[in-house]
């Protein structure tokens, strides 16, 4: 009833052999995967044409932010990052704004005067043309999405509100759902 040990031998370099192959195959579907761009870049391009390639600037201009309505105040100082930095701000999803052609991101939190429990951040991302901020609106799109008549690419959540304008990828969260 036992293998002798030269059949043994064999089943074990066959199993070898063919868990190698596997794993070989893992790897170059990986490699492969590195190489690929997302197709979700390209769908924009025929929403709107692009104008001639802009030239990216090292920041977002402080025009940006919203002209806060009356009953909004700042509730911190405007923040800006940069490629180098942007890590900083959105921990862990970095590189999906830097492989979308991210150029600078300008953000602030804001609160309701009549009580700063209330309160938002505003954050506007440059991704340089507005394919790449659409590609960015659309890998970020949520599952519970309600589209708004704001532009042609705009929606909102029960706490939030997402925006593209033109070169900008615009989101405005909430700290908690209310109807202010």
């Amino acid at each position: 009833m036992s293998q002798s040990s030269n059949e043994r031998g064999r089943t074990e370099r066959w199993a070898g052999f063919i868990i190698l192959l596997c794993l070989a195959g893992i790897a170059a579907g990986v490699y492969h995967k590195q190489f690929s761009f997302n197709p979700a870049v390209l769908v924009a391009t025929t929403a709107a044409p692009t104008p001639a390639v802009p030239k990216p600037v090292a920041t977002v201009s402080n025009d940006s932010l919203p002209t806060l309505p009356p009953e909004l105040s700042a509730f911190s100082a405007p923040e800006t990052f940069t490629a180098d930095n942007l890590y900083d701000k959105v921990d862990g999803k970095a590189d999906l704004y830097l492989t979308a052609g991210f150029v600078g991101l300008q953000c602030q939190r804001l609160a309701l005067k009549a009580t700063n429990d209330i309160w938002m951040e505003w954050f506007v991302y440059d991704m340089g043309t507005l394919p790449q901020a659409f590609s960015v609106f659309s890998l970020q799109r949520r599952a519970e999405a309600q589209p708004l008549d704001l532009t042609p690419f705009a929606y909102q959540t029960q706490n939030s509100l997402y925006i593209v304008s033109g070169r900008y990828y615009v989101e405005a969260i909430t700290a908690m759902p209310t109807e202010p």
